[in-house]
């Protein structure tokens, strides 16, 4: 829901903040992954997968009012990124 007012709205800044924020924390992200041995085409793809993921199970946490869905995107993750930079 907040992605259509922030898709619908005039204000610029309104429009460019999740944007940028998206941006960041993907950038942040793939160059940690790097810096831990993946390949950077896997870490920029893993990177949007993370913020993706988080971002939902955020969504679905407020619905359902339990923290069970951050739980499992959070334990899925772990091992996805354990396999990609091979620790």
């Amino acid at each position: 829901m907040a992605g259509l007012f922030v898709y619908h709205s005039s204000d610029d800044a309104v429009r460019t903040a999740p944007t940028e924020a998206f941006t960041g924390w993907e950038r942040q992200l793939a160059e940690s992954l790097q810096e831990h041995g993946a390949d950077p085409a896997e870490a920029e793809q893993l990177a949007t997968l993370i913020v993706a993921a988080a971002e939902g199970a955020v969504a679905m946490c407020r619905a359902r009012r339990s923290t069970q869905p951050l739980d499992h995107v959070a334990a899925r993750l772990e091992k996805l990124i354990t396999a990609t930079v091979g620790e």
